[in-house]
This record gives structure tokens, sequence and C-alpha cells, in this order.
């Protein structure tokens, strides 16, 4: 055996005992001697990372593969090097080359998980998620693998996808607490509070002080109506982290929803002293409070974000100029407040997944099936409760302040906003309705019917009328009406500049994926007015009642006591001072409803016309 080899052969045994030091020394003078050893610079590089001199194993490595393009250890170490260092590209490309040249290596699932990370990186979730699928179809117990891949499948909206791998993980790691954790965000993507928050506090009792549980069921609770809870879990939150910014912004929220504005302001603003650069701290606290002037420190430090924008994720840029939209709007200079607003429903349209044409063809679909001689063949056959009141519409148009005047009432409860419905349809009937027509059997639609209406009877007990303020429900109108041919539905409409322009000025979360671009938004609202005037066709006046906000606003109590006839019930002065009653409002328009009615929301648009002729277009005017 040569020098060279024999030292070699000694640097190896070097490295599996661990003596980093000694293994260089000696690969250096195998080297000095035989510059092109490839293997030698490989050890080299690997003795390297035993003492974390990272950017010199790098170069060891490329000089293994400079002499032999393609030596496996080599491929493999720089594939994870370039990885850790923020080279995906390189780091992929190495991979792909291990890969067509080991394809059925025994750690090829490690090369893949090594690849999904280097494709998550580079903005590639689909293909990473390709990746991650084939690192746990070769290893299924391969953990680490299912739980990013469960992460990149939630990221891009995949929650069901997201839920298999979760699921799966949890399956494998039963103890394993942020497993527990990831498959209650899933559900609660899926709208299955109750099961999310069954997750959230099974990660809780592994461990009492895993307060990204805390924080997360939080959310649920508060969808559910449960909102004292979930301001117990974010209290408690706080004390296990005082410092946890997450927890005094969701803490804002709730008290926000309870009416307790002050108190919110002032945990937002706790939320911006412990992360004065969260651009979301400073958006929740500008819903809650008007800038008056040029000095404000929200707006100083948001400007003060801006000059740094391309340091901030797309999410947290997307709230920066939403945030400061809002300041401008309320210094009325419309055109740094359209200008930003444009710049974050940019921003924010490109994480949006929509497809037009499949929206508004399920829009369309009730009205496709329900003709008028099914509606006409199949009226009265539902349950006959009269508890069920449809609040509907598009966003924006005030139907957050008619639950609120109905629910000043002794004898009614609002619920908010209810995924319910949709929930129980689209089971029973599929998502599209396509198994209703002339089949629909009049049991079917009086099981549905009771269903539903001992569901709202569940969640208030003894009320008269349960309110359910779903806009989206709009396109089930006539259904709601085959199914509960008693129920009231209230129709609410607005000026459609002023309708889409709001909704262009509110960040929805995951709700109304149609709102970030002009044009998508005008051409959504012209299929929803077809949808609507072809219900108003169709069903009784005694069925649905037409509200305009306009209207509300000008000549409040005589609309009021409208609406309160409209659902059979006797007037109450109370619903006139509705601003007092004390009640939770989980909407946008939170603030809103608690102060007295004013009109300056009617004809906002005009201030920004000149901006508007995308929308003005899609809407024909």
């Amino acid at each position: 055996m040569n020098d060279d080899a024999s030292g070699y052969s000694a640097a190896s045994e070097m490295l599996r005992q661990g003596r980093a030091i000694d293994a260089e020394r000696i690969l250096r003078k195998v080297l000095s001697s035989n510059p092109r050893h490839a293997p030698a610079h490989c050890d080299l590089g690997l003795a390297l990372i035993q003492q974390k001199r990272i950017p010199d194993a790098v170069a060891s490595f490329e000089k293994a593969l400079a002499i032999t393009p393609d030596l496996p250890p080599a491929l493999e170490a720089l594939g994870k090097l370039y990885g850790d260092t923020g080279r995906p590209a390189d780091a992929l490309r190495c991979l792909d080359r291990l890969l067509g040249l080991m394809p059925f290596s025994p750690v090829a699932h490690l090369y893949h998980s090594m690849r999904g990370w280097a494709l998550v990186a580079l903005g590639r979730p689909k293909e990473a998620a390709a990746a991650f699928e084939t690192a746990v179809s070769r290893r299924p117990d391969f953990v680490g693998a299912w739980e990013i891949l469960g992460v990149v499948y939630g990221q891009m909206g995949r929650s069901q996808e997201a839920l298999r791998c979760f699921e799966r993980l949890c399956a494998l790691l039963p103890r394993y607490v942020p497993g527990h954790n990831y498959r209650g965000l899933a559900l609660v993507q899926l709208h299955r509070y109750d099961e999310a928050i069954a997750c959230f506090r099974e990660a809780l009792r592994l461990d009492p002080k895993f307060v990204a549980s805390l924080v997360n069921m939080a959310d649920p609770l508060s969808t559910l109506g449960r909102n004292e809870e979930a301001l117990a879990a974010y209290e408690d939150a706080r004390k296990i982290d005082p410092k946890n910014a997450q927890a005094e912004l969701g803490r804002g929220d709730i008290l926000q929803i309870l009416g307790r504005i002050n108190e919110a302001v002032a945990a937002y603003e706790r939320a911006i002293s412990l992360a004065p650069r969260w651009p979301v701290a400073y958006r929740h606290l500008l819903q809650v409070r008007t800038v008056t002037n040029e000095n404000d420190p929200a707006l100083k430090a948001l400007e003060a974000m801006q000059a740094d924008e391309a340091k901030l994720p797309e999410a947290d840029a997307v709230e920066l100029h939403l945030a400061l939209s809002k300041a401008y709007r309320d210094l009325a200079r419309p055109g740094p407040a359209f200008e930003h607003l444009s710049a974050g429903n940019r921003r924010k349209r490109r994480s949006v997944i929509y497809d037009e044409p499949v929206a508004l063809a399920f829009l369309r679909a009730p009205v496709d099936v329900l003709t008028p001689e099914i509606m006409q063949a199949k009226a009265g056959l539902g349950d006959p409760s009269e508890l069920p009141v449809f609040v509907l519409g598009m966003p924006r148009t005030g139907t957050t302040l008619v639950e609120q005047i109905l629910a000043s009432h002794t004898g009614v409860v609002g619920t908010g906003e209810l995924p319910d419905l949709r929930r129980r349809i689209e089971p029973r009937f599929g998502l599209r309705l396509e198994k209703i027509g002339a089949s629909l059997s009049g049991e079917t639609l009086r099981q549905f019917g009771a269903d539903y209406a001992a569901h709202l009877a569940a969640k208030a007990p003894g009320a008269t009328r349960v309110v359910d303020k779903t806009m989206g429900n709009f396109c089930y109108a006539g259904l709601i009406h085959l199914a509960l041919p008693k129920a009231r539905i209230i129709h609410m409409v607005r000026d459609p500049m002023d309708t889409c322009f709001s909704c262009y000025s509110q960040l929805f979360m995951g709700t109304a994926p149609f709102a970030n671009d002009l044009g998508e938004l005008g051409r959504y609202y012209k299929v929803y007015t077809e949808v609507m005037a072809y219900w108003r066709r169709v069903l009784s006046p005694e069925s649905m009642l037409e509200v305009r906000y306009e209207a509300l606003v000008e000549n409040f109590e005589a609309e009021a006591r409208r609406l309160i006839a409209f659902c059979g019930l006797d007037w109450e002065d109370a619903c006139l001072r509705f601003y007092n009653t004390k009640r939770a409002v989980r909407t946008a328009s939170a603030v809103q409803v608690r102060q007295p009615l004013y009109k300056e929301a009617v004809g906002r648009w005009k201030l920004y016309a000149e901006w508007l002729g995308p929308l003005r277009e899609a809407l024909e005017l």
C-alpha cells in the first residue's frame, strides 16, 4: 500500500473516531502529494464539517466534484450544505444528480426530502410536495417528511391533504406535541372546530406550557361563540409567555368582538410594543381607532417599515400596505390611500387560490338546478320552523348592522357567520347541488330543515328567532326556502360601487378570494346580482325581504320597524339603540355596530373614482 493510500485509510478511521483535526492534518499531506485525490477532498470536507468550518468544507467538496463529478458522498454533502447555507438551487442540482446516480439507494428517501426542502426555499410548493410524497412512499415512517409535507400542503390551502399528513405524524409519534397542534390547525381550516379544539387540548395535556396550542385554540373557540373561553386561553398564554405578541394580538381581537374596545386598543398597543416591526398588529389597531394627524406614532412606524419593505415577508408586506391605506383614508388622503390599497391587494392576490370560472359556476349552480317548476312543485314541503332568520348578500352591505338591530330584540339571538349550513348542504346534496332536482323528496327537505332548525335552537335555547348572517348563503336562498318555507330571508343591498370598494378595502381571511382584484370583484358582483334577481322572481315577498343599506341609514326607524315586523315580532324600542346591545360581534364591522348610525359610508367610493375604472368596467356601469 503506498503512502497516499495508507494515509487516506488512516484519516478515514480518524474521522470515524471523531478526531477531525488529526484527520485534516493527514488528508492535507495526502493532497499535497496528490491534489487530484477526489475522495481525500471529500473526506477533508467531512473533517471540516466536524470542526464547523462550513465555507472551507464546501470548497473541499466542490474540489472533489471538479475532479470526479459523479462522486456520491460529495454530492450528498453539498446537497445538504448548499441547502443549509441558503443556496437551494445549487442544492437541488446536486440532489438531482445524486438521485440520477442512485435512485434506489437505501437512503434515497433522505435525498427526496432534501430536494423537498430546496424546492420549498425556491418557492415551488407543488414540486416540494411531490418530493416529500416520494420520500414518505419510500419510508412510510419518515416522521420529518410527514411533518413538512403537511406544512407545505397547509400553505398551499390543501387542508385535507395536510390533515392526512398530520394524522399520520400523530399515529407515528402520539406524544409529539407539535403534531397534535398541526393537526388542530388543519381541522380549523376544514371548519371542524370541535375536533380542532380537541387536538389543541391533547397537545396541552402532553405539555401544559405549549403556548402555540393555547393561542391556536382560541380562534375556533371564538368561532363557536365561546369567546370567554377564547379570552381565557389567551390569558393563560400570556401567563406562560408574557412577551408573546401573538397572544396579545388575539386577546385584542376577542376584546373587540366582546365590545371592550378600549381594552382591545391597549392589547394591540402591547402587541406592538413586543413586536414593533409586525404590521398585522398595526392594522388591527387601526381597525379600532382613527389616525388624526401626520405625526401619529402608528403611522410613523408604518412609514419607517415601508422604507425597509424589501426585508418583510410577503404576508407582512400585505398587512403593511393595508394598514397604511387605512391611515391615509383617515387623513383624507385618497391618492396615497389607494396606492397602498392597490399594492396590498396585488400582493395578496398572488397568494390567493381563486379559480374564477369555477367560483362563478358554483354561484350559478343552485339557480341552474332549482328551476321555477321545481320551486313550485316542492313549495311548502320543508320543516315549518319559524326560528331561522337568514341575513345574506355581499360582504360590506350592512348585514352586521341588521343582525345587531334584530339581536337587540329580546326574542332574537344573533349567531354571526355560521359555516354550518354549507357544511350540511355539501355532504347531503353534493358541492354543486347536482342531486337536487325533480327527485328531491319532501322527506329529505323536511329532515334537512328540521336538522338545521334544531342546530340553531341548540345555540340559542328559548329564542323566538335565531339569526344566521352568513352572507354567502345567498346562493342557497332557494334551497333554504324549500327546506324551511317559514324561515325569513333578509337580503341586504348596497350601491354596487360602494359595496365593491368596501370589499376591496378589507383584508378577508380566506372568505372572499374574489376581492383582491377589481375586475374579478366586479364580475363576482355581477353574477351575485343575477342569482339574487332569480331568487326574487321565484320566492314570495313573504319569505324574502330586501333592505337597501342607503334606505336604512336615511330612514332608520321606519326600516328597523319593517325588519322587526317582517320577522313576525312585536316592536321594541331597544332596536333603535342597537349600539348599546352587549353581544359578541365577530366581523370587520364590530366597532361600527357599537356606534350610533352614521351616513359617511354612503358614496365613499367617489373619493377614489379615478382609480376604479376596472371595477366600473366589470360592473358595466
